[in-house]
C-alpha cells in the first residue's frame, strides 16, 4: 500500500508541474495603469499619471500621447530663474539624470512629432535622450518595469507636463539603424500584456473622481456602452486613427458645413476644425478670437452665459473610405457639455511673451486649421470619449465614455490566439481539482482491489500449508486406527469415553491429528494440547472425554473433527 500511495503522489506532482508550465505559457491580463489623481496643465486640467525612471526612482507625472512611441520627462533645465518658485511641482517633477546610476546618455536629439508637425510651432524643440529603467505608477503601486528604455528629457514647454508614447512604432533618434522599442512593444515582448493593444479616456475634471483611464492590452468594458464605432487604421502610420466627422450639431445647429477626415491625438489639447466650421463656433456661442494669443478667450461675462445657456455639441463620427469594419455599426455620437470645453489656460501657455507669469484665462479650446492636415480631435474630445485602439488587427473604436465608478478588464487576444495556447487560471485551478480527486478515488478502489486480493491469497496460502501438513503427518496402519478416512467398523466392545468439552467457543479443528497411542481397540486418552483452528487464530482445548459407556457406532467414512461442542465431518482431501 505504501508503493501505491508513493506512485500516486508522484503522479500528482507531475500533473501539477504540467498545469503549472501551461500557467506559464498562458496569456497574460491586460495592465490598468492607475492615475496620479493630480490634474496637471497649462492649457486646462488633465488627468496625469505616475511614472518612476532611472535608479533609485524618481517619480514624475506624465500625459498620455497617443501619437508617440517613448516617455518623455521634464529635465531641470524646464524650470529657469523666472518661472514661478512651483514650476518642478507644476511640471510633473523634474527628472535628475546625474542623480540615476543607470542613465546611459546619448545624446541632443530633435523632439519627434511627425503626428504634431502639421499643427506647427514646435520646430525648434529638442530633448537630451538616454536610456534608462521605468515603472508604470508611483512607487509602491507593484506597476510593470521595464528597463532599458529610451526617455527624451525636455526643457520645452511646448510641451508643460512630459508624455507616454502608447504607439507599436519605434522611436528613431539618429536613423533607422538606431531604433528603441517603445514601452507598448517592450511590455508585449516581455509577456506583460496579452497584444499590442490599449484604451484610454482623458478624464473629466468637471465631473466628480473621473479620472483618466489607461489599460494596455485589453479595455475597461465599464467605461463605456453598447454604442461603439470601429474603424481600420489608415495607412499613415503618422496619422493612424483617423475618423471621419460627419456632423457637429448644437441643438438644431449645424457647426460643420461639411463631412471632414480628422485625426484622434491625445498629444495636444484642442480640437481643430476648419475656419468656416470655426466661424460657426464662433457664431452660435459668441466667441471672438484673441489675436495675439490666436486663442477663444472667455470672459467672466461670455462664461456667465454659457454655463446658462448649457450647451451640448455631437460629434458624429463614422469611417472613412475603405476603413469600415465588418459587423460595425456605421456611425456613433459622442456629445461634449460646455464643461468640456470651459477650460482654463495659465502660465507659460499665456503670458510667457510678456513675462507674466500669473497670466490667467478661460477659453475655447477651438482651433483654426489652415488646411486638412491640420484637422485633429485632441485631449478636449476624449473627455468624452473612450478610445482603443488594437495594432495587431489594424484597427481602433470610440464610443461614449460612461464613468460608472467601476472597473472590468477585458483582454484584446493576440493574433492567432486559440485557448489551447494557455489555459487561465480558473481552469488549471479546475483540472488540478479534478485530477486530485480522480486519482485519490482511483487510490481508494486500488486499495480496496488489493486489499480483498491480498486476503484471498492468504486465505488460500493457509489452505495449502494445513494441506500440506496433513498430508506430511504420520499415519497408522488402517487396521489399528479407528479415526482414519476410511470406514472402520468400531468392536463391539470398544468403547469411547467422551469428556464433556468446556470450552463453549470452540471451533473446527485442524485437520492435522494428534498421533494415537494405546491398543487400536481401546485409543488413548486425546492429551490437553491446543490445536489450531482453521484460521490460525482461534485455539481449542481438547480435554479428556468423560468415562462413561457410549455404544459402538459406525463411523463415517470421513475424517473427523471436534467443532463446536460435537464431532463434525472433515472434507476429504484435507
Amino acid at each position: 500500500m505504501a508503493s501505491v500511495f508513493h506512485h500516486f503522489c508522484i503522479l500528482v506532482l507531475f500533473i501539477l508541474h504540467a498545469l503549472s508550465y501551461c500557467s506559464v505559457e498562458a496569456t497574460p491580463t491586460p495592465i490598468s495603469v492607475a492615475p496620479s489623481q493630480y490634474w496637471d496643465g497649462d492649457d486646462g486640467s488633465w488627468s496625469s499619471f505616475a511614472v518612476q525612471v532611472g535608479s533609485p526612482p524618481q517619480d514624475v507625472r506624465v500625459l498620455i500621447s497617443s501619437s508617440g512611441s517613448a516617455l518623455w520627462v521634464v529635465l531641470p533645465a524646464g524650470c529657469i530663474v523666472t518661472d514661478p518658485s512651483d514650476c518642478p511641482k507644476s511640471r510633473g517633477f523634474t527628472f535628475y539624470q546625474n542623480e540615476s546610476s543607470t542613465w546611459i546618455e546619448k545624446g541632443l536629439f530633435t523632439l519627434l512629432l511627425a503626428a504634431e508637425e502639421p499643427l506647427g510651432g514646435y520646430e525648434d524643440d529638442n530633448s537630451d535622450v538616454g536610456i534608462d529603467n521605468i515603472t508604470l505608477g508611483w512607487q509602491g503601486s507593484q506597476g510593470p518595469s521595464l528597463s532599458q528604455q529610451l526617455v527624451a528629457g525636455i526643457a520645452t514647454k511646448d510641451f508643460y507636463i512630459g508624455l507616454l508614447g502608447l504607439t507599436n512604432r519605434p522611436y528613431n533618434i539618429s536613423s533607422f539603424n538606431n531604433e528603441f522599442s517603445s514601452p507598448l512593444v517592450a511590455l508585449k515582448n516581455n509577456s506583460q500584456i496579452p497584444s499590442l493593444s490599449w484604451s484610454y479616456t482623458a478624464g473629466a475634471s468637471y465631473l466628480e473622481n473621473s479620472y483618466g483611464s489607461l489599460v494596455l492590452g485589453g479595455y475597461d468594458a465599464a467605461l463605456f456602452a453598447s454604442d461603439v464605432l470601429s474603424v481600420g487604421t489608415s495607412a499613415d502610420d503618422t496619422r493612424d486613427l483617423v475618423v471621419n466627422i460627419l456632423s457637429i450639431t448644437s441643438g438644431e445647429q449645424a457647426l460643420l458645413p461639411s463631412a471632414i477626415p480628422a485625426y484622434i491625438d491625445s498629444t495636444v489639447s484642442h480640437i481643430w476644425l476648419p475656419i468656416e466650421a470655426c466661424q460657426q463656433f464662433e457664431r452660435a456661442f459668441s466667441l471672438e478670437l484673441d489675436n495675439v494669443t490666436q486663442l477663444y478667450l472667455v470672459n467672466d461675462s461670455l462664461h456667465n452665459s454659457l454655463l446658462s445657456q448649457n450647451a451640448n455639441i455631437t460629434f458624429e463620427l463614422g469611417p472613412i473610405e475603405g476603413t469600415a469594419q465588418n459587423g460595425s455599426q456605421s456611425t456613433v455620437n459622442v456629445t461634449l457639455p460646455y464643461a468640456s470645453f470651459d477650460l482654463k489656460a495659465t502660465y507659460p501657455f499665456i503670458g510667457e511673451d510678456t513675462g507674466n507669469s500669473s497670466a490667467s484665462s478661460r477659453y475655447f479650446p477651438l482651433r483654426q486649421a489652415a488646411n486638412s492636415t491640420q484637422y485633429t480631435l485632441g485631449r478636449t474630445f476624449l473627455q468624452e470619449a473612450y478610445l482603443t485602439v488594437d495594432y495587431e488587427r489594424g484597427n481602433f473604436s470610440i464610443s461614449p465614455v460612461v464613468f460608472s465608478g467601476t472597473s472590468n478588464l477585458v483582454a484584446i487576444l493576440p493574433v492567432g490566439y486559440s485557448p489551447a495556447n494557455g489555459l487561465g487560471a480558473g481552469a488549471i485551478a479546475g483540472i488540478v481539482v479534478g485530477v486530485v480527486v480522480i486519482l485519490a478515488l482511483a487510490a481508494i478502489a486500488a486499495w480496496f482491489f488489493l486489499r480483498k486480493r491480498r486476503r484471498a491469497i492468504n486465505a488460500k496460502k493457509r489452505a495449502d500449508d494445513a494441506a500440506a501438513a496433513l498430508s506430511a503427518a504420520p499415519m497408522t496402519d488402517a487396521k489399528d486406527s479407528p479415526l482414519m478416512g476410511y470406514k472402520q467398523e468400531l468392536p463391539a466392545d470398544s468403547a469411547i469415553q467422551p469428556k464433556e468439552l468446556e470450552s463453549p467457543n470452540a471451533r473446527t479443528l485442524s485437520p492435522t491429528p494428534s498421533e494415537l497411542a494405546g491398543s487400536p481397540k481401546q485409543p488413548s486418552e486425546l492429551g490437553s494440547d491446543r490445536i489450531t483452528s482453521w484460521d490460525s487464530r482461534t485455539t481449542a482445548t481438547i480435554h479428556e472425554l468423560p468415562a462413561e459407556d457410549v455404544g459402538a457406532a459406525e463411523l463415517p467414512s470421513s475424517r473427523l473433527s471436534v467443532q463446536g461442542l460435537g464431532l463434525v465431518r472433515l472434507q476429504d482431501g484435507g
